[in-house]
């Protein structure tokens, strides 16, 4: 089973992660950039599919936490799959530019493409094995 991270700060959206997921994937998720930062290296930084949201609201700060550290942080050392979940498309696009190698547009769709990459990682594996 594929081990999957997703930062997400909004409750509901994550609920939504895990009802889709929780047969399919191994599922950690973060809803802070501390609890991000902690999980994966808690995780030794072994996932096969990340994703992010860029803006982060937090419990802590009155201002919002921005992941682009993280994702530059994380993506010096992990060579795997990242996916970028943004409703503004400049932002969708700078940072498919610069770091992830899937984007969405839709939120809501993050299970959907989650289990798209898992397929072709399978097919993947049936290949480098035959």
């Amino acid at each position: 089973m594929k081990k999957v991270m997703i930062i997400e700060d909004c409750k509901g959206l994550q609920f939504w992660y895990r009802m889709s997921l929780r047969d399919e994937v191994n599922l950690v998720q973060a809803h802070t950039l501390a609890e991000a930062t902690r999980l994966f290296e808690e995780h030794d930084g072994k996932f096969d599919i990340i994703t992010f949201d860029w803006k982060l609201d937090s419990d802590e700060s009155p201002f919002p936490e921005f992941t682009f550290k993280l994702i530059e942080d994380i993506r010096a050392i992990y060579g795997w799959i990242m996916v970028w979940a943004s409703s503004d498309p400049k932002m969708r696009q700078d940072q498919f530019d610069l770091w992830c190698n899937y984007i969405i547009e839709e939120k809501n769709l993050l299970p959907k493409k989650v289990l798209e990459i898992i397929e072709e990682l399978k097919l993947q594996e049936l290949a480098w094995n035959a």
